[in-house]
């Protein structure tokens, strides 16, 4: 028997619709030639707590102490994460008993790869196994894949790299969250790439919360030609003085003075500089694209785009969403024909296409694990989309739409002017072809078409008025979803260290395209972080924790440096233990260094598990007379507790606390 290992049922439903369904059962599908189809629910299995490697018998409490610290497990343990996981892996094993060959049919990436590799490894299957690579679930995507398994033994670095991540993200996370909150008293969850991100809002609000504005002066010239008039900006990184570093003119008076200077005198056109200039329509969306342009346009949340694009995904209508990727597979080129006419058929209706066009996004080479998000040749369940589905499907279309229009052409004109020996600037635009712009207005880069008379070198002209124009400096903007998850992707632009900036630009950044949302909502559900809004911004709390933690830990740099080793490793140039012995390295100083500071975090410890990201510091502990923090259950039933003595109290009907419990 043949047996094939989907990630998630919807994945394995396809693949079975594609073999040929028999049989529909519990846990697993019967089809044609042999083959079965069955699934996980993402993964089945969770790293075991530390209190099992420090040997706390099963059922005890187990106390935090920061002598036991670090923990670093010889063999590592897993167990299935909740009874429904259980009972599925018990369903696989039996099947995987049966079967001569097993088909390892994860996401298409190193997460997807380890979550199949790891219940294989769990059930000690040592059999033949294979690798079903799947960039999208429609009917073409799944044949053409079914044709081309290849040996799993292939993908092996691929799931090292996602080990590698797994066991350093426990050994960081789990260690130095033990080490700062025993110090600290109150739950600090320290993560390599949760903090950084986190540091990245603190910098900016205490940017924007401590900048101060200054004034800056333009001075704008009207000028009178033979042919007509226009208008030109002085060019103040060619004065002397009275500028700042951005060359901006930082003196009234000056601004003043050369208003009264030139108003009225003749002058002379110094250069006119034309350009043909060509814009082509922009590229597909990768992941983090997407979630910029969805946190802009509607104020989606980046894991609201993310689950909103997995059900596109799972609804067959698009392809693989967690890629970092803009560039299409060229062997997909001569079926995008098919695919605009399917589109067309559901309603959408753009002329001016051109399938002969070929965009430079069609690029196998550039290609790295997964292409540009693009729809499929499966529309059929366009219809039953909900709202949200329908917003984010018809964006994506509308970007394979532009492919295949003509590129936005125009004439960029620069005429420099001399007045009493001050120069002005002055930009006009004339479109050519507006291209694709002229069918999606959306698109549009702000740029308007400036007219501007007929001019040459060396023409007389005469300044008929000039003024001042008043202006302030403004700050960065506060993050949104969309920006924060760029930021992340191009951490190198917020480093000022040239060597280190270096470094950054020639990595990934921190996080990956699949993990950024989840980040981002962690920091909120910890209340790190809240959104008002659009804006992502720091707390109290977030920024207590910014200010107490090592440069070590909340440096970009180090975790950059860690996911550019785990592409090294993903790519067979790595090597796991290495990395890994590197981190305990590292964990093992950091926490020499936690023994001997004193941290006393302020901000009430607000809870991580209410519905609303919102709670109150309760009263005092009866214990010991520490803040209480109110929390809910797994159940959402609501009760206190104490981050010091660790005692929980459920409410009394005063809302105070009243039967004291122990957690275990």
């Amino acid at each position: 028997m043949k047996l094939y290992i989907a990630e998630k049922p919807s994945m394995a439903r396809a693949i079975a619709d594609i073999i040929g369904v028999i049989k529909n059962n519990d846990g697993y599908i019967e089809c044609k030639g042999d083959s079965t189809v069955t699934w996980c629910y993402g993964h089945l299995l969770a790293q075991a707590m530390p209190g099992e490697y420090l040997g706390v018998p099963k059922g005890e409490k187990e106390r935090w102490e920061i002598e036991a610290l670090p923990v670093v497990p010889k063999d590592w343990i897993l167990h299935p994460k909740d009874a429904g996981c259980n009972k599925q892996l018990s369903k696989i094993k039996e099947l995987v008993k049966k079967s001569g060959e097993i088909i390892n049919a994860g996401d298409p990436d190193r997460e997807g790869q380890l979550l199949i590799d790891e219940v294989l490894n769990y059930v000690k299957y040592s059999g033949i196994t294979k690798r079903l690579w799947l960039l999208a679930l429609d009917r073409e995507n799944i044949e053409k894949a079914l044709k081309s398994v290849q040996d799993n033994k292939k993908y092996y670095p691929l799931m090292l790299s996602a080990l590698a991540r797994q066991r350093a993200d426990w050994l960081v996370g789990l260690n130095l969250t033990r080490a700062f909150t025993v110090k600290a008293k109150k739950l600090i969850s320290v993560g390599r790439v949760q903090t950084p991100t986190l540091k990245l809002v603190v910098d900016r609000d205490f940017e924007i919360e401590n900048f101060v504005s200054k004034d800056y002066f333009l001075v704008i010239a009207d000028i009178n030609h033979k042919n007509g008039s226009y208008s030109g900006s002085l060019k103040t990184e060619l004065l002397s003085s009275g500028t700042d570093e951005d060359n901006r003119l930082t003196e009234f008076a000056l601004a003043n003075k050369i208003v009264g200077v030139v108003k009225g005198k003749n002058g002379i056109i110094k250069d006119v500089k034309k350009e043909n200039k060509k814009q082509d329509p922009p590229m597909p969306f990768m992941l983090s694209s997407l979630q910029k342009y969805a946190s802009s346009a509607w104020g989606w949340s980046a894991q609201k785009t993310l689950d909103t694009l997995q059900s596109l995904y799972e609804k067959k209508l698009t392809s693989y969403p967690r890629t970092d990727c803009p560039y299409l597979p060229e062997e997909q080129y001569a079926g995008a024909g098919i695919i605009i006419q399917n589109l067309k058929n559901i309603g959408f209706n753009y002329s001016s296409l051109d399938l002969k066009l070929k965009h430079k996004c069609w690029n196998s080479s550039k290609i790295t694990a997964h292409n540009g998000i693009m729809p499929t040749k499966d529309t059929s369940s366009y219809k039953n989309l909900s709202s949200d589905e329908k917003k984010l499907y018809d964006r994506i279309a509308i970007s394979f739409f532009l492919i295949f229009m003509p590129p936005y052409e125009y004439i960029s004109t620069t005429i420099l002017t001399d007045i009493a020996n001050y120069i002005f600037e002055t930009k006009g635009l004339t479109v050519v072809k507006p291209g694709f712009k002229e069918q999606v207005k959306e698109d549009e880069t702000g740029e308007k078409d400036i007219k501007l008379p007929e001019v040459s070198a060396h023409d007389a002209v005469k300044c008929i008025d000039s003024k001042v124009e008043s202006k302030k400096t403004t700050p960065s903007a506060r993050f949104t979803d969309g920006t924060l998850i760029d930021a992340m992707s191009h951490i190198y632009k917020y480093i000022q260290d040239p060597e280190a900036k270096k470094i950054l630009k020639e990595t990934d950044g921190i996080g990956t395209e699949a993990t950024r949302a989840g980040i981002i909502e962690e920091l909120i559900k910890r209340q790190f972080t809240e959104r008002k809004g659009k804006q992502i911004i720091s707390t109290a709390l977030g920024r207590e924790i910014i200010g107490y933690l090592p440069e070590t830990i909340k440096n970009p740099l180090m975790t950059a440096k860690w996911e550019s080793y785990l592409s090294e490793i993903a790519d067979g140039k790595g090597n796991l233990e290495t990395f890994l012995a590197s981190q305990v390295n590292f964990i093992k100083d950091e926490i020499e260094n936690i023994k001997k500071k004193d941290i006393v975090i302020a901000s009430p410890l607000a809870s991580f598990a209410s519905k609303n990201n919102k709670s109150k510091s309760g009263p005092a502990c009866p214990s010991c007379k520490a803040d209480l923090v109110l929390l809910k259950t797994k159940n959402g039933k609501p009760y206190f507790r104490c981050f010091q003595c660790k005692s929980c109290f459920w409410p009394d009907k005063k809302n105070k606390p009243g039967t004291k419990w122990n957690m275990i």
